[in-house]
């Protein structure tokens, strides 16, 4: 929906583990740009 009114960049995001996910991104055209990491302590 986005491509097809022109929008200029599209982000998305997905855990490292969520192997399908990123594979989908991938087959769409996404790059890999950055990493993040969330830690949390107890």
């Amino acid at each position: 929906m986005l491509a097809a009114v022109d929008v200029s960049r599209i982000r998305a995001s997905t855990d490292l583990g969520n192997v399908p996910m990123a594979n989908a991104f991938q087959r769409a055209g996404y790059v890999n740009f950055q990493r993040e990491i969330n830690m949390t302590w107890d």
